[in-house]
């Protein structure tokens, strides 16, 4: 026990260090850190699965899919290709006074006839909306990005969206920021038919801001646990 929590505090502060060293040239000119932050492995739908971790208010809108039913409808994991199951993860313990932040995902979409209604949803605040603070269907943001017409079985993409500049969705959102910094995480939440392989959260944060998230010892190396 005491050989793991040596090697925790020594993982934790190599975590530390390297986000702070990530961008030297951008905090020496500029005052600002970037500190990256990755959830799954970009391994192209490569098995196994790797495990998602959403918040408790993220699961209350997961568990609401398909009458609660997890039997018949468990939530849907990293790399995980099977249709109807939602995907939801919460990037937690962000830094303090983020100013900018890009999330890098990648999805594929099912073979099912309605994943071109699948959508995508950001952080559920509940603040603008009874849902998430921004959402918008995967055939539209699709269309944006590559000028593809529907998000159809098959497709394969990898958005990368800037969260202080959205494209605006039905109640008008553009800009995630102020709720990230309320809360300091990120929910993320994908409709039933549609993987995801990976995601990177960059956020950007005035140089010296204090770093809140920790990694548990098992999700750095999971052969510490035997």
């Amino acid at each position: 026990m005491k050989f793991q929590k040596a090697i925790l505090v020594g993982l934790m502060l190599a975590v530390v260090l390297s986000a702070a060293a990530f961008s030297t040239a951008r905090a020496q000119n500029n005052g600002i850190v970037d500190v990256v932050i990755t959830a799954g492995v970009n391994d192209d739908f490569a098995l196994p699965i790797e495990q998602t971790s959403p918040s408790a208010d993220l699961l209350i809108l997961m568990d609401s899919y398909g009458g609660g039913d997890r039997v018949l409808f468990p939530h849907r994991q990293f790399d995980d290709l099977a249709n109807n199951r939602v995907f939801g993860h919460t990037f937690t313990g962000l830094p303090q006074d983020i100013i900018a932040a890009t999330l890098e995902i990648r999805m594929f979409a099912g073979g099912s006839s309605l994943v071109s209604n699948d959508a995508i949803h950001l952080e559920r605040t509940g603040v603008n909306d009874a849902f998430t603070s921004w959402g918008m269907g995967l055939t539209a943001l699709f269309n944006l990005e590559t000028g593809h017409l529907e998000w159809d079985a098959g497709s394969d993409y990898t958005f990368i969206l800037d969260l202080a500049n959205l494209p605006p969705d039905g109640q008008g959102d553009t800009d995630i920021i102020p709720f990230m910094n309320a809360d300091h995480a990120l929910d993320v939440y994908v409709q039933d038919d549609t993987a995801v392989d990976y995601m990177i959260l960059t956020v950007t944060v005035p140089r010296g801001k204090r770093l809140l998230f920790a990694i548990s010892l098992p999700e750095i190396h999971p052969m510490l646990k035997q």
